[in-house]
């Protein structure tokens, strides 16, 4: 990663502007650690309302509870 810079990692936009992960969250962690911001490639934009998303926002809380929520600055 020091070497091929920052990792792409496939997410869902939440509504709240926040982004979940689909998979990679080691890569996120040794991103974090190196001071390097991710490159998000963003699969689809999860509706709150919308019952089909439900079990992604319980997983997003899950996560948040559990201290799994990594920041990122802006860019």
């Amino acid at each position: 990663m020091e070497t091929l810079g920052a990792p792409v990692v496939q997410c869902f936009e939440l509504e709240d502007g926040k982004y979940m992960a689909l998979e990679g969250s080691h890569r996120l962690t040794a991103a974090k650690e190196l001071g390097l911001t991710p490159i998000l490639d963003v699969v689809d934009k999860l509706e709150k309302d919308d019952p089909d998303n439900d079990q992604f926002y319980a997983d997003a809380k899950r996560r948040i509870l559990k201290g799994l929520l990594l920041e990122f600055p802006e860019v």
